[in-house]
């Protein structure tokens, strides 16, 4: 076929249907955020257990209750592990911090994605890049591979469930990897402190969270989220 002909072919077959123009960066996160308004608050349990490398991290069961935009309270003490922001996915949060450097396509758990590589607005942010795998048919966010310094990456994996008429996160899991030539034995001075305690992200290991018992849209006071 001349190659003249190729974009009018493209234009006819994107009038009719079937062909599809692969969507960018930032309206694929605007997609997300469109899945998630109608969620303006929640509560959750979490059940937590932790196998991380040279480190004693006891199960945890957190109750945790979300408002947008950003704010959290967490029922227990000492829950540091995580950062609270991987807990409850924000768009809006994510475009604040990282642009958008490509977007591609993959399958994964035999589902079609699109995969966002975003890059840090600021050169001090500790990720240098991160790589968002986005359920093309659900809107939601399946996997963040997060880069970090020294080869490491921390890759974050979510799971959803229907709670009532709202597809949720029923198990998060998280992965951090080093690279073998990477030494590791400052970690093992203090492998009985608490994760608030620990001044280091763990460098092997993996987290699970699973999550349960939803209240969703109840209209959560505002005084949940001033205690201390």
């Amino acid at each position: 076929m001349p190659a003249r002909l190729i974009p009018g072919l493209c234009a006819v077959l994107l009038a009719a249907g079937i062909c599809s123009a692969q969507p960018k960066g930032d309206e694929i996160l605007k997609r997300i955020d469109t899945s998630y308004a109608p969620v303006q608050d929640y509560a959750v349990d979490l059940d937590v257990v932790a196998d991380l490398e040279r480190m004693n991290v006891p199960p945890m069961h957190v109750r945790m209750y979300y408002k947008k935009p950003d704010k959290f309270h967490f029922d227990a003490e000492g829950f540091a592990l995580l950062p609270r922001e991987g807990l409850a996915f924000s768009p809006s949060r994510l475009l604040s911090r990282y642009t958008v450097e490509e977007v591609g396509e993959d399958t994964l758990f035999q589902k079609s994605q699109y995969t966002l590589v975003l890059r840090p607005r600021d050169d001090r942010m500790r990720a240098s890049k991160l790589t968002l795998y986005v359920d093309r048919q659900e809107w939601k966010p399946t996997r963040v591979v997060s880069s970090l310094p020294g080869g490491q990456t921390v890759t974050a994996t979510f799971l959803y469930e229907r709670s009532g008429s709202y597809l949720m996160p029923s198990r998060l899991i998280v992965e951090f990897s080093t690279p073998a030539s990477t030494d590791t034995t400052d970690q093992s001075p203090e492998s009985d402190m608490s994760p608030l305690q620990r001044p280091r992200m763990p460098r092997k290991g993996v987290v699970t969270i699973r999550y349960s018992h939803y209240d969703i849209n109840t209209g959560l006071s505002d005084d949940i989220f001033n205690k201390k």
